[in-house]
Parts: C-alpha cells; sequence; structure tokens
C-alpha cells in the first residue's frame, strides 16, 4: 500500500467524528478516515516516539511503517477502548524494537575493555588488535559520562534495559535514548574518515 495517496488530501469528511466511528470507517477500509486517523494522532506520536530516542528520522520512519501495518491488516484489529492510548503504545513497541535491531546490528560488545562495531569491521579488520582498543577508546571519549555508563552496563555487564534503568536511576525510555545516542556517536567517530584522522593523530 503507499502510504502517501491513502492520506492524500480530502474533504475532512471525518474531521469531526469521534475516536470510535473514525477507526470503525478506517476498518471499513475508508481512506478518508484513514486520513483523518493519521493527522490526527501524527504529532502525539512523534512527541512520544521522541521521549524514546531524540533519531527523528527513526521515529518518523516508525509511524510509517506502523500505519502501513495498521492498514493491512485493519481486518483482523479490534476497536480499542482508547484509539489515542493503543497508537501511542503502538509506536512506543515499534520504536523501541528498531531501536534493539539497530543496537543488534551494530553488534556492539564489551570484551575485556575491548569493543568492535560490525559497522565498522571492514576498517577494524585490517587494523591489529591494540590499534583497534586504541581507536575504540579514543572513540569512547567522544560520549558523555552518562552514555559511557549506559553502554558498559548494557554490553558489558550485560544488564537488560531494565536492571539499567533501576541502577542508573532513570526511565527504561532514557536508557534507550542514551544507548541510540551513544550508538550513532561512534558510529560516526569509527566511520572510514574519522578512523583515518584518528590514525594520523
Amino acid at each position: 500500500m503507499n502510504l502517501m495517496n491513502a492520506i492524500s488530501p480530502s474533504h475532512g469528511l471525518f474531521a469531526d467524528s469521534d475516536d470510535r466511528s473514525l477507526w470503525l470507517a478506517f476498518q471499513n477500509g475508508n481512506k478518508d478516515a484513514f486520513r483523518t486517523l493519521y493527522c490526527r494522532f501524527f504529532h502525539c506520536l512523534v512527541k512520544a516516539g521522541l521521549l524514546i530516542t531524540g533519531n527523528k528520522e527513526v521515529v518518523l520512519d516508525c509511524i510509517h511503517d506502523l500505519f502501513v501495518e495498521i492498514w493491512e491488516s485493519r481486518n483482523n484489529l479490534s476497536v480499542p477502548y482508547s484509539v489515542r492510548a493503543y497508537l501511542v503504545s503502538s509506536i512506543r513497541r515499534k520504536v523501541i524494537r528498531c531501536l534493539d535491531r539497530m543496537i543488534d546490528e551494530t553488534s556492539v560488545s564489551f570484551r575485556e575493555h575491548n569493543m568492535v562495531l560490525s559497522p565498522e569491521d571492514e576498517i577494524v579488520d585490517k587494523q591489529s588488535r591494540s590499534e583497534r582498543e586504541h581507536y575504540v577508546l579514543r572513540a569512547l571519549n567522544c560520549l558523555t559520562r552518562r552514555q559511557k555508563e549506559a553502554v558498559f552496563l548494557k554490553f558489558y555487564v550485560n544488564l537488560d534495559y531494565s536492571e539499567i534503568s533501576q541502577k542508573m536511576s532513570i526511565s527504561k525510555e532514557s536508557v534507550y535514548n542514551l544507548i541510540s545516542k551513544a550508538i550513532d556517536a561512534l558510529r560516526m567517530e569509527l566511520s572510514p574518515s574519522s578512523a583515518e584522522k584518528l590514525k594520523r593523530n
């Protein structure tokens, strides 16, 4: 399904409809209702996603995917007690799963103070172990103290997000946000161009 076609401008036939009526019309395949549903909750879903990660691109992608999924599975969906609560809960789960995939793909792991990032394998495989450690330790200096702590607890101590949340006395969403931003920073620092700069320094 082309989501952009589904949310193209309409005549606002459902602008005054309550959430339940809007949901029922959407389930019946009405694209005007679907567009109104998207527009009505878009901003609150962006806010909900940004509470978990500061990466707006990830949040927008997740919102797009969420609405594609609910459109395609509309015949199998029940009518939620609260449409807003259902969508907010869904986007939170989707953003968290997306961050989990990003973390898994990055394959960040601490082993006796040595960390290897899979996206940079082509770089680090050409370096000796001592050089890799040197580059990674230099890259880690770009992180804030809290980011270092969260990454260390996750990938070296192997704590889960709930345990890290308790250990650091912050919400689980804040833990996801810290680790997500840390990984983005490390990817940038360990990119080929940055690696060359580190080598020269």
